[in-house]
């Protein structure tokens, strides 16, 4: 069907660098190493990568999140000042109003799931693998190239997160549908003229967890991605296990979980075995 061409809201995505030949892609969910990296001369078939949710991104509707900075803001003010009980009483508010927020932004993404996104409309990347969202800087420089800003993932909804959806060729422009495996380049809504950006040299010391990979950051020069479905969910396969997706197998006479211990991507400490732990009546959960 031509509809399945076309990118929508709630599809995952990958975003595949025409610049350096690789895929963009995050391994790490700790904030101290946030930045996101793209592989180079790279097969877009088979990429180098041990579990495909880390560079898969989810397509989203900008969400709203002016209740949410509000939020954290005065959080922030009441570590400073713990005893003031009126902006303690503002703060109980302002965490309702924010956590009522949240709730909006998921009934938003709900209704406007399966929706055709258009070139120049603003949307959000969700990374599948960690759930945070693809954030550009405006005070941080990236540690690649001075001359261009940071980008990293955080869990935030901030015009931070706002991106625009550009066509990289003039054969297309703003107002038509954006296809899949079009190439697109990737605007900030919070800085205008800036745009997605693979570095020229590669982290190295800069950030040994990905020293052989490139830097995502944000520059004036854009760099062109191709939009790579990884599936697009409907209703009836919204429940359903896909490739990569993580499971636990649980032995029910043994009662006992399979379990092999280890860091991704380096040997295994112990070989694959059943764990079986001694019931504890004060625990529950055993």
């Amino acid at each position: 069907m031509a509809g399945e061409d076309v990118l929508c809201i709630g599809d995952t995505i990958a975003l595949y660098s025409d610049d350096a030949l690789g895929y963009v892609f995050a391994t790490q969910s700790s904030s101290a190493h946030a930045y996101l990296a793209v592989n180079s001369k790279e097969d877009k078939v088979q990429p180098r990568c041990p579990d495909a949710q880390v560079l898969s991104f989810r397509i989203c509707a900008a969400n709203r999140y002016k209740l949410q900075k509000a939020y954290r803001k005065l959080a922030a003010s009441c570590i400073e000042d713990s005893g003031n009980m009126a902006q303690m009483a503002q703060l109980t508010q302002a965490k309702i109003a924010a956590a009522a927020e949240e709730e909006d932004n998921a009934l938003e993404q709900r209704r406007q799931k399966g929706k055709k996104v258009l070139y120049g409309q603003m949307v959000q990347l969700q990374h599948v693998f960690t759930g945070k969202f693809v954030h550009i800087s405006t005070q941080n420089t990236s540690p690649t190239e001075s001359s261009n800003m940071q980008v990293t993932l955080s869990s935030e909804n901030a015009a931070f997160a706002l991106f625009r959806v550009m066509p990289r060729f003039k054969v297309k422009g703003e107002g038509d549908l954006v296809q899949i495996e079009d190439q697109v380049v990737l605007e900030s809504v919070k800085s205008p003229g800036q745009f997605l950006h693979v570095s020229r040299h590669k982290f190295e010391a800069h950030m040994p967890v990905y020293a052989d990979s490139y830097e995502l950051n944000l520059s004036v020069r854009f760099s062109g991605f191709t939009l790579i479905r990884r599936y697009h969910e409907t209703e009836d396969e919204a429940n359903k296990i896909r490739a990569g997706q993580p499971v636990r197998f649980f032995h029910t006479e043994l009662e006992a979980y399979l379990v092999c211990e280890g860091t991704l991507n380096e040997p295994e400490v112990e070989d694959v075995h059943l764990r079986v732990r001694a019931v504890e009546q004060t625990k529950p959960k055993t």
